[in-house]
């Protein structure tokens, strides 16, 4: 009998440390560009209901990120710093974008964005980008953006719609998360689907530049500022992408090859992150 006991309390301590483990590991690696599964059975057992959600955008992950239950909870300051002399005014798009998500995050002038010169971002950064061609943004990889691969900011997205490879107009990546708990979101089918939800601690991507091409210097600034809406979104918990073409956060970025980029955010996409910083949905 007290051998029996023994074993149950060593797998007692076992369980725990597993499960202690699997809630407060916070050094996951992952990019907005691959999905993650879930598997563990005790985000069941112990991560909380975070409650329901009213619409779910991300056709390619069934996982949403914050800050925090408010949008206040964001970060302030959106750090940047262009890797060289190139024709991407970062500023221009990285601004255009912050002024865009405060306002669909009812949140005006909360996030700012400064610029930064070093190899490494300012102390306390939780969000930064930066900006360059491919061959710029691998000579700072290791220090600004140890994340990515030289291959993943050399490669390219999905061909376009005439086959025809394209250069990646830039990407985010979360280098600390934690798991916070679970959604539920009920679908067109009646059917509740998980959804995990993450706490972000920090936030990080770039903006490629490119040739101009035959764009005009105005519908070459759109485009980034696309690209900027599209990656900062990211940063701010949307996980990989939408099905909906109409959307700056469709999965193929085919708005980023439109001469006149989209720059205006759709209702639902917007929806899709204040529903978990405890906003009210916005009305088409």
């Amino acid at each position: 009998m007290k051998k029996l006991l023994l074993i149950m309390l060593v797998l007692l301590v076992f369980i725990t440390a597993c499960a202690q483990t699997e809630i407060f590991s916070e050094t996951e690696i992952t990019t907005s560009s691959v999905p993650e599964t879930e598997t563990s059975v005790w985000d069941e057992i112990v991560l909380s209901s975070l409650g329901e959600l009213s619409i779910w955008r991300d056709a390619d992950s069934t996982i949403i990120g914050r800050w925090g239950p408010h949008a206040t909870d964001i970060p302030t300051t959106i750090y940047i710093q262009n890797a060289g002399n190139n024709n991407l005014d970062l500023l221009d798009a990285m601004t255009f974008a912050v002024n865009a998500w405060n306002e669909a995050l009812s949140i005006p002038g909360h996030m700012s964005v400064e610029e930064f010169q070093g190899d490494s971002p300012p102390a306390g950064a939780r969000i930064w980008f930066v900006g360059g061609t491919a061959e710029q943004l691998v000579a700072v990889r290791r220090t600004l953006l140890p994340c990515f691969t030289e291959v993943f900011l050399t490669g390219t997205d999905r061909p376009d719609s005439s086959g025809n490879p394209r250069p990646r107009a830039g990407a985010a990546c979360q280098q600390h998360r934690r798991r916070e708990g679970h959604w539920i979101y009920i679908n067109n089918y009646g059917q509740n689907v998980r959804i995990t939800g993450r706490i972000l601690i920090r936030k990080y991507g770039f903006i490629r530049a490119r040739d101009q091409g035959n764009l005009t210097s105005e519908q070459l600034q759109n485009l980034y500022r696309n690209v900027a809406i599209h990656e900062l979104a990211h940063a701010l918990g949307w996980w990989i992408h939408s099905g909906q073409t109409v959307d700056i956060m469709y999965r193929n970025n085919i708005n980023n090859t439109w001469p006149n980029a989209r720059q205006t955010l759709t209702v639902p996409e917007i929806n899709h992150l204040r529903q978990v910083y405890g906003l009210a949905p916005l009305i088409e």
